[in-house]
C-alpha cells in the first residue's frame, strides 16, 4: 500500500482515508504551473468520496482547471460497509455534478475500456479542459485485509464476480484474440508471480535498519525534543517574525 518510486513518478499510498485527494491536487498544480504537460492520477476507494478531502478537492481542481484525474475504484465496500449503506448516492459519477466536473463511469473489469477513458480525459485535460471524475465499478474478492474475516457477503455473490476478474477477462478478450494460447498466459502469469517472489525474497533477506535512522527523511529539520537512540537532538535555530495570520 505505502510504496512510492520517485522515478517513475509514483507518489504512494495514504493510510488517512481522502488526506491523499488535495496532494493530487497540489501536483496538479505544480504541472500547471511549470507546464510539463503532465497529468495526476489519483486512484480512491468509493468510502473516500465522503470524505471532506474529497469535496473539497473537487471544487478547488474544477475552479483552477486542474489536470487531474479522479479514478474511483467503486469495489461496493468501504471496508466493511456496503456502498448503500455509507453513501447516500450509489452511482459515484453524480457526485461530480455539484461541482459541474466532467465525469465517465466504466466497468472497471474491463482493462482496456478502463484504458480508453482514462487516455481520453487525460487528453482532455492537456488541452486545458480541467478535471474528471472517472468511476471504475468493480468488486472486491476479499476482505479488507488480513485480519477482515469477510462473513458479511453471500459466497455466492463473490464466486459470480471473480468470473469477471479483470485479468482473466484481458485473456480471453484481448490475448486470445492476439494469437495467444493458454500457454503463453500461463507463462506471463508465471513471470509475474516469480517478480513478486523476487521481490519478498529481497526484502526478508535485507537487515533490519539501524535504530538512529527512525527519523532520516520524514524532516526537512529535526523537530525539537525528538530523541534517537537516547541522545536529544537539539532544536533547529530559526529566524522570523510572528503574527496573527
Amino acid at each position: 500500500m505505502h510504496l512510492a518510486n520517485v522515478k517513475n513518478h509514483f507518489w504512494g499510498g495514504y493510510a488517512i482515508v481522502g488526506a491523499h485527494l488535495p496532494l493530487a491536487a497540489g501536483l496538479a498544480v505544480a504541472a500547471q504551473y511549470h507546464k510539463t504537460n503532465r497529468v495526476v492520477l489519483c486512484v480512491m476507494g468509493d468510502g473516500s468520496t465522503n470524505i471532506g478531502y474529497f469535496h473539497a478537492t473537487l471544487n478547488w481542481a474544477q475552479l483552477w482547471k486542474l489536470p487531474v484525474i479522479f479514478m474511483v475504484e467503486n469495489n461496493r465496500f468501504a471496508m466493511g460497509t456496503p456502498l448503500e449503506v455509507h453513501s447516500s448516492v450509489t452511482d459515484i459519477i453524480q457526485k461530480a455534478s455539484g461541482y459541474r466536473m466532467n465525469a465517465e463511469q466504466v466497468d472497471g473489469n474491463d482493462v482496456m475500456a478502463v484504458r480508453e477513458v482514462i487516455c481520453r480525459v487525460a487528453e482532455r485535460a492537456r488541452n486545458g479542459e480541467g478535471p474528471s471524475l472517472v468511476e471504475a465499478v468493480t468488486y472486491r474478492h476479499r476482505g479488507h485485509s488480513m485480519a477482515d474475516p469477510d462473513v458479511q457477503r453471500a459466497k455466492t455473490e463473490i464466486s459470480s464476480w471473480k468470473k469477471q476478474d479483470p485479468i482473466l477477462r484481458f485473456a480471453s478478450d484481448v490475448l486470445v484474440n492476439k494469437g495467444y494460447g493458454q500457454a503463453d498466459f500461463e507463462s506471463i502469469n508465471a513471470e509475474a508471480e516469480a517478480a513478486v517472489q523476487r521481490a519478498t525474497d529481497f526484502a526478508d533477506a535485507s537487515p533490519e535498519p539501524a535504530l538512529d535512522t527512525l527519523y532520516d527523511h520524514l524532516y526537512a529539520t529535526p523537530v525539537a525534543n525528538m530523541q534517537i537512540g537516547g541522545s536529544l537532538i537539539k532544536p533547529p535555530t530559526l529566524s522570523g517574525a510572528s503574527g496573527n495570520n
